[in-house]
């Protein structure tokens, strides 16, 4: 979790870090994905996997695969 103040399209969010995998390069890379700044982050363990969907990186929904 990161609650510093990020600004995108004039927009204040804060980011979640999110390991993801790369199927071509085979190797896993850090994703940020932003948080409304108003909104509570998700209560989410380290190490769960998650299934996420964004909207130009925007957390739009999630569901929790395995924790």
């Amino acid at each position: 979790y990161n609650e510093n103040l990020v600004q995108k399209d004039g927009v204040d969010m804060k980011s979640l870090v999110f390991l993801e995998w790369n199927k071509y390069k085979k190797d896993y890379y850090e994703r940020n994905v932003y948080v409304f700044y108003e909104k509570e982050f998700p209560n989410l363990k380290e190490n769960a996997q998650v299934k996420i969907v964004t909207q130009g990186n925007v957390l739009y929904s999630y569901e929790i695969i395995e924790e």
